[in-house]
């Protein structure tokens, strides 16, 4: 039986498939993630898909306020007050 190693991707390229796919962390954190899967491109595509999955269900468990949801979209809130 053959088996090839394939290399990974460099770090700068592992840090724009990471946000490519959304993924907000600092540059040092998307180096840090891309260098630890040593630039596997299956790797970093599923954790990318992961970590967004994660906060959806995280942001489905929240309850629904206007506060909340500004919060984390990051848009001023309704007042309520006339």
């Amino acid at each position: 039986m053959y088996i090839e190693r394939i290399s990974g991707v460099a770090t700068v390229a592992g840090v724009e498939i990471l946000r490519q796919r959304q993924l907000t962390d600092s540059v040092a954190d998307l180096q840090w993630i891309s260098e630890r899967v040593e630039g596997h491109v299956f790797l970093l595509t599923q954790l990318a898909a992961e970590v967004r999955l994660k906060t959806l269900q995280l942001l489905e468990m929240l309850p629904r306020t206007g506060l909340i949801l500004s919060f984390l979209l990051r848009v001023p809130a309704p007042s309520g007050r006339g």
